[in-house]
């Protein structure tokens, strides 16, 4: 009788073990494995080579790139369309959607933004341009009644990203909304995942949206 008991006991100490076992790494996991929306966003496009921009309204608060998220139960996608999915899923703030002219490229646009009427990167101009990346808003701005300039740096989570004076680029557009305008002439090659972010705010009764390159990855990631 006192050997079954022992027995009994042995096999319930057994099992609270194992129990404790399988419970701490579902834990652990889901922790090591929660991560911004920016963060997945780089995560991501690294693993499938691709890149993407941003276009953040300011008055939106909180902004939705700074959310959690728990990426150990968000499946790993396959494609760059399949990562589209994926973060339309997450019903952020954003529109999602791929470059009409470069399927490696995503643009993230604030909904809002994207249904006004007058946003001025959905705007549809003439544009020929040879100089510095970082010179291109503030041009677009002359012919856009300055509804448009360059930022000098943005603030990425706990790190700066210094606006891009130094990459050489040669525009000749027509036609062509000012979004691929900024986009198109982007040297992918060696270039950051975040090939440039938009902030639109209000100022002086009217929308303006200032731009920042991102630089080249070497410049800032290792």
């Amino acid at each position: 009788m006192l050997k079954l008991i022992v027995i009994l006991l042995a096999g319930i100490l057994l099992c609270c073990q194992s129990a404790k076992m399988q419970a701490g790494p579902i834990g652990a996991q889901k922790s090591s494995n929660s991560k911004s929306l920016l963060g997945y966003l780089y995560q991501t496009s690294n693993m499938l080579n691709c890149y993407f921009t941003l276009e953040k309204n300011v008055l939106r608060e909180p902004d939705a790139l700074g959310r959690d998220i728990d990426i150990a139960y968000t499946k790993r996608p396959a494609t760059v369309i399949a990562f589209v999915k994926n973060l339309q899923s997450l019903q952020t703030t954003y529109i999602v959607a791929i470059d009409q002219r470069n399927p490696r490229i995503i643009h993230l646009i604030d909904g809002h933004l994207a249904t006004e009427k007058n946003y001025v990167l959905s705007q549809r101009v003439n544009f020929v341009y040879s100089g510095k990346l970082n010179g291109i808003p503030d041009k677009l701005g002359q012919e856009l009644s300055n509804r448009i300039q360059k930022k000098n740096e943005f603030v990425n989570g706990a790190e700066i990203i210094v606006d891009d004076n130094l990459t050489e680029v040669a525009v000749n557009a027509k036609n062509v909304p000012v979004r691929n305008i900024l986009t198109d002439c982007v040297p992918l090659r060696n270039y950051d995942r975040l090939l440039w972010t938009a902030e639109t705010y209000r100022s002086e009764g009217t929308t303006k949206t200032r731009i920042c390159y991102s630089g080249e990855a070497s410049l800032k990631r290792n």
